[in-house]
């Protein structure tokens, strides 16, 4: 009782000191104690209240004392008592003990009744209430983390707000408690997630926790990817099963069951589709930092960036840096961001870069000083190499002629430069995948640049003076490149080499011998592939290739070298050797008949 007096004397002046004599002058029995106290209160002359706040989160035995205690002293004059409690968790404490039992047959109630005289029911916030609430409190918290919120977050926000998030948040707490759990973790990974998606799924985290646990488990369902069936009807039958599983094993209400699934479907393109059944060829993953883009999910559950990844904030920086030809501790990361994680870091730079023709040029340069250090076997789609060149030709589609041709004529100093232009040179000149526009200046500049892929070409293989057999294939690739471009030109020039003795007849036809290097296999050696007769006809005589290698033909063993044998020099023109043979053979073949 004497801490109560004390803690009294905040809003009363003059009561402790009161209530401390009272309390003081008898100690013998509870019963002298109230009633000196209520002589002093009495005396006192003016009302009370004392608030008793969050019973609800009483154990049920602490709870029993609380309303012992008010019982016993709740007659004193002048005093009134305002309990604050959630009164279905309240009934269910007074269930669990002896005093009522778990009968549920409306006992406990009958209990409150007895302690409560007259009771205030709170009315339920209104949405606009609730809206005004939670949208103060968000702009603040993304005032103190530095957020921009722009007009197209809010369009996000409102409506999810009135149709799921605000179903859940109908109490100041629960809204201050929420907005607390973005605050606590946001200031982390603020400038490397989209401050939209992260609300949402804290509010699935705050309010569906097992659901939110889920969530990483599911990665492949929710972002799209993963192995799915062929067939449009087995694959949504599989998606509807894996929503199903997602939300099944939570205890969800039905209301509630909805306002997830409308949370998630905002959050996960691919789970609107599977709600709405409707197939993945209608998905569309949007841009940006959002949770839905695979490159940026783990970021929401890890709170920071995972060890392979690089922040967002240091490709800006060394972008910008880049654009101006500085070199940094950020440009540094990114150059080993790039040969580590080649795909990732070119979409991350694309984000970040400015439009402009300067800066496109400056990057173009940068992915051509950095091209070679890239394996030499990664052609191919999807490989580091591929995927660099694609840059580097859009880089160059959105420069000038002018800074297009420059930067094709420094990048081709080096023999992988002279690959990388060729490469994207031709690209640009064969591209047919986009708009109509688009198409049209990808073809304009290849046409533009196409007279330098024929001198890059020619200086390379002048340039390279080791026999034919030796030639990078960072070299031997603009044969290929040129002769798309320039048919006549690269098989005069071929003829050339041969009647000069520079390349051998079976060396040429050995190298213009197809392989490839098997996706996806660590250590993967190249292997033969094929020969195509017609394509490698527009480049050499064939007819006047075999009479040449009459006495080889001959000599050679018999027995065909084994389709996918690896790719080596002495394989290949043991390929061409039973390719030549079979061809005089057939050709030998229709004239007897």
């Amino acid at each position: 009782m004497t801490p109560l007096a004390g803690l009294a004397s905040l809003f009363a002046p003059g009561i402790k000191d009161v209530a401390d004599g009272a309390f003081d002058a008898l100690k013998s029995t509870p019963s002298k104690i109230r009633e000196e106290a209520a002589k002093a209160l009495l005396k006192l002359d003016r009302p009370i209240l004392m608030i008793l706040d969050d019973l609800d989160r009483l154990t049920s035995n602490e709870l029993l004392e609380v309303f012992k205690l008010v019982r016993f002293i709740g007659r004193l004059p002048n005093v009134y008592y305002l309990l604050c409690y959630d009164e279905r968790t309240l009934a269910d404490l007074i269930e669990s003990t002896e005093l009522v039992g778990s009968k549920n047959d409306g006992r406990a109630m009958d209990y409150l009744e007895k302690i409560v005289q007259i009771r205030f029911d709170i009315p339920p916030m209104r949405m606009e209430q609730s809206e005004n609430i939670f949208s103060a409190g968000m702009n603040s918290l993304l005032e103190r983390n530095g957020i921009v919120s722009t007009r197209q977050d809010e369009n996000r926000v409102r409506p999810i707000f009135i149709s799921a998030l605000g179903r859940r948040l109908d109490t100041p707490r629960a809204i201050r408690r929420y907005l607390g759990q973005i605050e606590a973790f946001l200031p982390s990974v603020a400038d490397e997630v989209d401050w939209v998606d992260f609300a949402l799924l804290t509010w699935i985290r705050t309010l569906e926790p097992s659901v939110y646990g889920r969530l990483q488990r599911d990665r492949e369902f929710l972002v799209g990817s993963g192995t799915a069936p062929a067939n449009d009807k087995s694959s949504l039958k599989l998606r509807t099963e894996q929503l199903t599983n997602l939300l099944g094993g939570a205890q969800i209400s039905q209301v509630n069951r909805e306002s997830l699934l409308e949370v998630l479907a905002e959050l996960f393109p691919a789970v609107k589709l599977a709600r709405d059944g409707r197939t993945l060829r209608e998905l569309h993953i949007p841009a940006g930092r959002r949770v839905a883009n695979a490159e940026y999910f783990d970021r929401y559950f890890l709170f920071g960036i995972p060890s392979d990844d690089i922040a967002d904030f240091v490709v800006s920086k060394a972008v910008r840096d880049i654009i101006s030809s500085v070199q940094s501790t950020e440009t540094d990361r990114l150059d080993s961001q790039l040969l580590a994680q080649t795909g990732r870091t070119i979409r991350k730079v694309d984000q970040e870069r400015p439009p402009g023709e300067e800066p496109a040029e400056r990057i173009a340069l940068w992915l051509g000083s950095l091209y070679s250090q890239l394996p030499e076997d990664s052609h191919g789609f999807f490989s580091s190499r591929d995927q660099v060149e694609q840059f580097f030709a859009r880089m160059l589609v959105e420069t000038s002629s002018l800074q297009a041709k420059s930067v094709v004529q420094q990048v081709a100093g080096t023999v992988p430069g002279t690959s990388l232009t060729v490469e994207a040179i031709a690209l640009m000149a064969n591209v047919e995948v986009g708009t109509s526009d688009d198409v049209e200046r990808w073809h304009l500049r290849g046409s533009e640049l196409m007279p330098l892929l024929a001198q890059i070409s020619r200086n390379a293989l002048d340039g390279f003076a080791g026999s034919l057999a030796n030639m990078p294939s960072d070299i031997w690739i603009t044969i290929w490149r040129w002769g798309t471009a320039d048919r006549d030109a690269v098989r005069s020039y071929i003829e050339t080499s041969i009647t000069s003795n520079r390349w051998s007849v079976l060396d040429v036809l050995a190298k213009l011998v197809s392989s490839a290097v098997p996706h996806g296999v660590p250590g993967a050696v190249g292997v033969i592939s094929g020969f195509d007769a017609k394509l490698v006809g527009e480049l050499v005589d064939l007819d006047l290739a075999t009479e040449r290698l009459a006495k080889e033909l001959e000599s050679a063993p018999p027995g065909p070298v084994p389709y996918r044998a690896e790719a080596t020099m002495q394989n290949r023109r043991s390929y061409v050797l039973e390719m030549l043979r079979g061809r005089k053979e057939q050709y030998r073949a229709k004239l007897l008949a």
